[in-house]
Formats: structure tokens, C-alpha cells, sequence
């Protein structure tokens, strides 16, 4: 009887045992699903954080990939624009360079013409210079050529003053001669022409008086 009342108090024990086991049991597994409830709540969360996230790098994956386009256009774009200043930078220099090239011809030539004009000058001042001293010159001859005209006309005229005053007493000479009959005619005659002839002899022109010119 001992032996049952102890296997009852044995088996007592371990129904004592087993409901506090069992209420563990049971108060783990009220913890286990309220765990479970808050990771399956966190889990909607994550899953749902985790769609947003998927939505948002979608959008962001889209925005990029405009974003590479613009970006892939913007980079043509800047290599024409650049093409494009470099040429019209490149024609500018050909062009400053051409400009330049004639300018320097221009000047060149200008430089040569001045140095042409102002030979042409130095050449003209000396022309101009041997002029006025052929026009000193020519007018000290033109000066000394009047003083001798006048002074060969003054004596022209003085001469054949005296050559008309002394045909006039010749001429009367022999003409009172002529009228006497003891002379003979034929000598009158002769003395006459050779009287004739000395007077033109005398009255034309002295060359050594005669001007210049």
C-alpha cells in the first residue's frame, strides 16, 4: 500500500511536474506566436519597405537611365559644340593669319612706294635745284646778252648816222664834180662804187659787237 500511495504521490509529482511543463510549454508557445506575430508584422513591413524600395529603385533606375541619356546627348552635344569652336576657331586663325599676311604686303608695298616717292622727291629737289641754277644762269646770260644788244645798237645806230651824214658830203662831193667838165665822168663812176661798196662794208653789222644769242 505504501508502495501505491508512493507511486500516487510519484506520478502526482509528475502531473504537478508535467502542467507546470505543459503551462511552460503553453506560455512559450503564446511567446513563440507573439514573436512570430511581431516578425510577421515586421516581415509585411520589410516586405513592404522592400517593394517600395524595388518601386523606388525602378523609378531610380528609370531616372538614371534618362539621366545617362541627356547625360550621353549633353556629351554629343558638347563634342559638336566643340568640333564646331574648334573650327570656326581654327577658320578665325586662318583668317587673322591671311589678314595679317595682306596687311604686312600692304605695308611692305606702302614702304616701297614711299621710298620710291621720296627718291622720286630727292630726285625732283635735285632737278628742281639744277633748274634754277640753269634759270640763274640763263638769266645772268640774258642779262649780259640785252646789255650787249643795246650797247651793239647804240653803236649800230651811231654809225649809221655817220655813214648817212658822210654819203650826204660824198654825194654832194660828186656831184659838184660831176657837174665840172674837166673830170672825167668814167673815174666818178668808179671812185663812186668803190665808195659804195666801203660804205655797205662799213655799215653792216660788227660780228664781234654783235650779242649773244
Amino acid at each position: 500500500v505504501m508502495q501505491i500511495e508512493q507511486e500516487k504521490r510519484a506520478l502526482k509529482e509528475q502531473q504537478i511536474v508535467s502542467e507546470k511543463e505543459k503551462r511552460g510549454l503553453q506560455q512559450m508557445l503564446e511567446l513563440a506566436n507573439a514573436e512570430k506575430s511581431r516578425l510577421d508584422e515586421q516581415l509585411s513591413l520589410v516586405e513592404k519597405r522592400r517593394g517600395d524600395l524595388e518601386t523606388t529603385h525602378n523609378s531610380t533606375s528609370r531616372e538614371q537611365a534618362k539621366l545617362n541619356r541627356r547625360l550621353t546627348m549633353t556629351q554629343q552635344q558638347l563634342a559638336d559644340t566643340e568640333q564646331s569652336f574648334n573650327q570656326r576657331v581654327t577658320a578665325q586663325q586662318v583668317r587673322h593669319k591671311q589678314e595679317l599676311t595682306r596687311e604686312q604686303e600692304k605695308v611692305k608695298r606702302t614702304e616701297k612706294l614711299l621710298k620710291e616717292e621720296h627718291e622720286r622727291g630727292n630726285s625732283l629737289l635735285t632737278r628742281v635745284k639744277d633748274l634754277e641754277i640753269q634759270n640763274s644762269s640763263l638769266r645772268s646770260q640774258i642779262s649780259e646778252g640785252a646789255l650787249k644788244r643795246q650797247s651793239y645798237l647804240d653803236n649800230s645806230y651811231r654809225k649809221s648816222a655817220e655813214i648817212r651824214e658822210l654819203r650826204g658830203l660824198v654825194g654832194d662831193s660828186f656831184n659838184s664834180l660831176a657837174k665840172d667838165p674837166a673830170v672825167d665822168s668814167s673815174v666818178l663812176q668808179h671812185e663812186a662804187g668803190k665808195l659804195d661798196r666801203s660804205y655797205r662794208g662799213r655799215a653792216s653789222p660788227d660780228r664781234s659787237m654783235s650779242p649773244a644769242g
